[in-house]
């Protein structure tokens, strides 16, 4: 064997063992982890010291991509190590799955984040009846003031919440998300 092709089999072995994430090619997200929802309101209450904003998403939706982003620049707003959040990704589209809410929560990671895949439904049917909608809650922005607690089986309702539902599910079509409402809403209640 010559030297020439020696080294270059060690070259192309050496290539092979070492992954190698070429320029442009995407990190792999993490997995969101399944939701339970006593976690949920375990973490609901752990956090009542805090300004707490829950949002209840479809990885693939792009109106729920949209709020996703509007979450983005609510937390962009402020460092207030006093809010909180918590998205709770589930399948309401035919493309939903784990792997999609992994690849969409990566867009926007932030540590005052929390994040869960709810496959049932669990969480979305829990904040429907609290919300009286005729279906799941999802693609909602619910806003929590400081000291409210989870007592029973339902959370409780929300201090000021927003969607981008049709009036149909049940929804007050005065509420539909406003990013700047949504956003002076939230900064309102850190400031009390």
């Amino acid at each position: 064997m010559t030297r020439h092709l020696a080294k270059g089999l060690c070259l192309a072995a050496l290539l092979l063992a070492v992954p190698v994430a070429w320029a442009g090619e995407p990190e792999k997200p993490s997995a969101v982890p399944t939701l339970e929802v006593k976690a949920l309101k375990d973490w609901f209450n752990a956090a009542s010291w805090s300004v707490r904003v829950v949002s209840i998403l479809s990885p693939t939706c792009d109106m729920c991509r949209s709020g996703h982003q509007v979450l983005k620049s609510v937390f962009d707003k402020t460092d207030s190590r006093e809010l909180r959040g918590f998205i709770v990704w589930l399948p309401m589209k035919a493309a939903d799955d784990p792997v999609s809410a992994a690849g969409q929560a990566a867009r926007f990671k932030n540590a005052r984040m929390a994040e869960a895949w709810d496959a049932q439904r669990e969480g979305a049917a829990l904040f429907a009846r609290t919300l009286k909608l005729k279906g799941p809650a999802w693609d909602v922005y619910l806003l929590y003031a400081r000291g409210l607690t989870w007592e029973g089986e339902d959370p409780p309702a929300p201090s000021f919440w927003m969607h981008q539902l049709r009036s149909e599910d049940g929804a007050d079509q005065t509420l539909c998300l406003n990013p700047a409402r949504l956003t002076s809403e939230t900064l309102a209640l850190l400031e009390r």
